[in-house]
């Protein structure tokens, strides 16, 4: 079943495909830590590793790293190995050893023997969801990677049981319907709101309730949020609520949504009944560049003349 698929299972038969039976076995190495290099792949935050540091210089390193060693470098002079699994005890060592403590110089790895760069990235990305509490920017960007990530296997010939979002809500442990609102935050949520997305200013919810807003409600969002205005759930979702089609005439049913401005591209505001004429009156306005139609009275077709006017640019 699609929930019990795991990461395990992915490379095992990936290897099997590849005749690489023994692509997971490993031996422990003890190597110096110039000679271990970060991940490429690697997009998780390792900040603040104080604790880490403190506890690792206290009773030592508690947990191996994982590795897997590169092609040959002649221009390093030394064998380098790849971090596949450890990028904040990594840290942390760094930090010890550039402090002066020499004695963690030598870090205990996990040496992979053989592993491809998907096996690569499948096991950082398992190691991370599996060891410490992920951000939800940290899982919906997780989420879009193990997308791409089983897109390339089947493109190998790997054959999957289940549909793809059901598989990548069972690695990562969350309902399909969560997979889902991470597809329309990474699909459509604007560059500037996903960073404060990242950062935490704003929370799950919000950011998918922004990221289905047009890019213009987005800019407006955001600019309030900058000067203060709290991002909340419910004023996005009352963002989008506010653009609605504007009624349909029931003399004419065909009259169709507002077109933009044909001159700046803005939107058009419908301004019925609101001229101070004294009379019942429409006109329809451009929201930017404020060119108008003319006034349609009650008797010349009202609010339906005056839509059909501007959408056909009479």
């Amino acid at each position: 079943m699609p929930g019990k698929f795991n990461v395990s299972q992915l490379m095992n038969e990936h290897s099997k495909k590849e005749g690489e039976d023994d692509a997971l076995a490993f031996k422990i190495e003890h190597i110096h830590i110039e000679q271990i290099l970060p991940s490429e792949f690697n997009n998780y935050s390792v900040d603040d590793v104080a604790e880490l540091k403190a506890s690792i210089e206290l009773i030592g390193l508690q947990q191996n790293l994982l590795v897997r060693q590169m092609p040959e470098n002649s221009t390093h002079g030394y064998t380098s190995y790849e971090l596949i699994s450890g990028h904040r005890r990594h840290k942390a060592i760094t930090e010890l050893v550039s402090e002066g403590k020499e004695g963690f110089q030598r870090v205990p790895c996990k040496i992979i023997k053989s592993i491809d760069d998907i096996q690569a990235e499948l096991q950082l990305i398992f190691a991370n969801s599996t060891a410490r509490r992920l951000s939800d920017y940290e899982l919906s960007r997780q989420a879009q990677r193990l997308k791409e990530l089983l897109t390339e296997l089947k493109n190998e010939g790997y054959k999957f049981t289940g549909k793809k979002r059901e598989i990548i809500a069972g690695l990562l442990g969350v309902s399909a319907s969560q997979i889902a609102r991470y597809e329309s935050i990474n699909k459509n949520l604007a560059p500037e709101l996903t960073t404060e997305f990242k950062k935490g200013n704003i929370n799950i919810t919000t950011a998918y309730e922004a990221s289905r807003l047009d890019n213009g409600q987005q800019a407006e969002a955001l600019k309030e949020h900058k000067i203060g205005a709290t991002l909340t759930p419910d004023n996005v979702k009352k963002r989008r609520e506010k653009v609605k089609k504007p009624e349909i005439d029931s003399l004419n049913p065909t009259v169709q949504e507002l077109k933009p401005c044909p001159f700046c591209g803005e939107k058009a505001i419908d301004q019925s009944d609101s001229t101070g004429s004294g009379m019942a009156s429409w006109r329809i306005s451009c929201s930017g560049c404020k060119v108008f139609t003319p006034l349609y009275a009650h008797f010349y077709g009202g609010r339906d003349a005056a839509l059909k006017a501007w959408n056909a640019r009479v």
